[in-house]
Formats: structure tokens, sequence, C-alpha cells
């Protein structure tokens, strides 16, 4: 289990925020006791009061988005259509209202949460797409507005080190159901982790919690390039301790 993120890791530009929680850890503890722990690969950044597809656009300032307004590091949980919730990391410095959207994750499994998943998802062969958007994860993280404003170093809701990925790995797109923000739908806000054996190997790595060995490494480097543009990008992982 790596360290818990501190809140100065979401100070910095939201755009370098939003690619650096790739391949870091999403931590749910439910108020049942169970820990739910699942690795971030899709992220947005959303820019505050210059971005048309931001909720603070202009200096838009409500009850809803006022937990946007405040400190960095704490989680920016709101409701969309009328059915999901969708979790945010507030970003930059009190005052400055932006932050990134954790579009999905890939959960990792171990007895607990595979019976907790059962009772989404009864076909195991669809567990790794249990996150794949935002309304899923919070559905499957059971993330609501009473985790609007929570801290996420808390005893709720963190997010832990994971893998560093290297940048070149990371595919950046512009953002997803925007199309009424003008130009700042086109902007390459997204950042996505391409799926494959590369993304895998990733999963039984931490599964197993072996180090990385640099043999193994160069091979993972020198596998084809054919990608498949699911939920996540291609990787090199390397774990953080």
């Amino acid at each position: 289990m790596g360290q818990i993120l501190p809140k100065d890791f979401y100070e910095k530009k939201t755009e370098k925020v939003a690619q650096a929680l790739i391949g870091q850890i999403l931590v749910r503890h439910l108020p049942s006791g169970e820990v739910l722990r699942s690795i971030i690969t899709e992220t947005e950044a959303y820019l505050g009061i210059s971005d048309k597809a931001c909720h603070t656009y202009n200096g838009r300032k409500t009850e809803r988005v006022s937990v946007m307004w405040g400190p960095a590091g704490n989680a920016y949980v709101y409701f969309i259509y009328g059915m999901y919730f969708c979790l945010n990391a507030v970003t930059r410095k009190e005052g400055e209202p932006e932050a990134v959207l954790i579009r999905g994750a890939r959960p990792i499994e171990d007895e607990t949460q595979r019976k907790l998943w059962a009772n989404i998802e009864p076909d195991s062969r669809k567990w790794g797409l249990l996150m794949a958007g935002p309304g899923k994860l919070c559905r499957t993280l059971q993330i609501d507005k009473k985790l609007n404003g929570a801290p996420l170093d808390g005893n709720e809701l963190w997010i832990e080190e994971g893998y560093k990925v290297h940048s070149k790995t990371i595919l950046k797109t512009p953002r997803i159901g925007i199309g009424y923000s003008e130009e700042a739908k086109d902007w390459p806000l997204r950042f996505v982790w391409n799926s494959g054996s590369l993304y895998e190997s990733l999963f039984q790595h931490h599964q197993n919690r072996r180090p990385n060995s640099s043999r193994q490494n160069a091979k993972d480097r020198q596998r084809p390039k054919g990608r498949n543009l699911s939920q996540a990008g291609v990787l090199q992982s390397t774990r953080i301790r």
C-alpha cells in the first residue's frame, strides 16, 4: 500500500494533476467496513473561470460549486442527468476553482471485493468495466453527495501512490460530452490509459505485489504497438515506494 497523496499534490496546474493521477490508487472505505481499491485509468481537467466546460466558468459561484472555490485536495461530487454522481479532485489554490474529473478506474480484485462486484455485475468477465465511466465509478464505489467536500486524504475516501506512468504512454484527447462548450470542447484535456497486455500485466503485478524487474520492463517496452482505446492507456509502470 502506497502513501496517501498529500494536499500539495493537488495544488499544481490542473492539467499536470490530471495526468499525474493516472496510475494512482483510488480507495473507498465503505460504511460497512470494506475497503475498495482501484487504479485510476482516465481523467479530465477542468480549468475554472476561463473554461466554458467547467462549472465555475466566468466566475460562477453557487452552492453546488462552492467546494471548487475552496482548497485543493477535496472531493467535488455532483449529480448529473438526474441519475449519476461524478467524482472530482479539487486542484490549485483556494479561490482558483479548478478540478479533475475521475472518469474511469480499474478495480483491484480480492476476495472481499469480488463479492461486492458480483452484487453489481454477476458476469465476472465484465468486472474490468465496472468503473468505465464516471457514473459507473461512483455507483461501484458508493460515492454520492455525502462525500462532497470530503478530504482526499481522509478516512472515507483517499488516493494512494500507485504507479509512475511514462508520459509517452498516456493518450491525450478532447474531453467527452461537452459539445456545448464552443472552443473548449476541442482542448486536449482528457488523459487515457490504453488497455492491452501491458495494462493487464499491471494488475497481475499489483496483485502479486512483486517488485518490477528492469528486464521485464525492457521486454514490456518492446511489445507490439497496436492500441485498443477502450478505457485505459498504454503503460510503462514502475512501483512507487
